[in-house]
């Protein structure tokens, strides 16, 4: 039986740090790491991150908190 994780779950885990940093330069230093640490392993994923790098980077710390949005029912 093989209980070993999928080998992308690192870099899954590390896009989420990008994608979930609450300031650019957080999400910055996760992109750099994730370029150093999976550049040479996907290098075609990482090159097209590397052209979208401004533009991916743009969004981070502008999305809005949803759980603060008196709009938003929650559910008890």
């Amino acid at each position: 039986m093989n209980c070993r994780k999928p080998s992308t779950a690192k870099p899954k885990r590390r896009l989420l740090e990008i994608w979930m940093a609450e300031t650019k330069a957080q999400a910055e230093k996760a992109f750099d790491r994730f370029m150093r640490d999976f550049g040479a392993k996907y290098p075609t994923a990482t090159g097209v991150l590397i052209k979208d790098r401004v533009v991916l980077l743009s969004a981070v710390g502008t999305l809005p908190d949803v759980t603060q949005d008196p709009m938003i029912k929650r559910q008890q």
